[in-house]
């Protein structure tokens, strides 16, 4: 559940792979701006994330943001 993904998140901020699959489920869950915050926190991290990108790209097809999707694409 999210609340797991936020108390592992919690004990291990640095484990990008947690932080991926938070992002994964709010996506799946249509929570798509807290998606995209999620994916927009990996890529502070590390600009050039490839699997970050392509994740705030589909969320934000998914979330209707076109134009937006476009430009991380």
């Amino acid at each position: 559940s999210l609340r797991d993904y936020a108390r592992i998140q919690a004990v291990a901020p640095a484990d990008a792979s947690v932080a991926y699959d938070r992002a994964r489920v709010l996506s799946w869950a249509s929570r798509f701006d807290a998606a995209a915050g999620a994916y927009e926190e990996l890529l502070r991290r590390n600009p050039r994330d490839l699997q970050a990108l392509l994740g705030l790209g589909q969320v934000l097809s998914w979330a209707s943001r076109l134009d937006s999707a476009e430009t991380v694409y």
